[in-house]
């Protein structure tokens, strides 16, 4: 794959993700199990097309070597366990431990659930009287992104 088709590709996967948003927000909800899955197949995609392969250098092979055998190694075997290592790595999804998103949340936002809880809605209909999950997703669609 070119560079080209390749952000053809990317380019793709973000134009669908953001109609999916969309959709989450106006379908009824016997369609909000097929679009979230839908859209977790999309970022699954755009995650492999962006991912930055891993470089594995001499210090890393040896150590996966001496894991492994007590034997020496050549310098062909270590450009051979190279490529390997560097194959498999990059089939890894790298996601973010939960704690680590918490930390990534810019001051004065809050990460909350794409559909509303009954708790949530309950404290929304004690406060305003609305006990609505389409103000909720309309309120979310309308939110702004934290780089806007």
């Amino acid at each position: 794959m070119n560079a080209e088709h390749k952000k053809a590709l990317i380019d793709d996967c973000k134009r669908e993700m953001a109609e999916l948003e969309k959709s989450l927000i106006t379908w009824g909800e016997v369609w909000v199990p097929y679009l979230q899955s839908k859209l977790k197949r999309q970022k699954i995609a755009l995650a492999t097309l962006t991912a930055q392969p891993v470089k594995v250098d001499d210090s890393m092979a040896l150590a996966f070597h001496k894991a492994l055998s007590d034997g020496g190694v050549g310098h062909e075997d270590l450009e051979e366990i190279k490529v390997g290592l560097e194959a498999a790595l990059c089939n890894i999804p790298r996601h973010a431990p939960a704690a680590d998103l918490a930390e990534m949340v810019p001051p004065g936002w809050k990460l909350v659930p794409v559909e509303p809880t009954k708790q949530m809605l309950e404290a929304s209909y004690r406060e305003a009287s609305v006990y609505s999950r389409t103000a909720y997703r309309a309120m979310l669609a309308a939110a702004p992104t934290p780089h806007e």
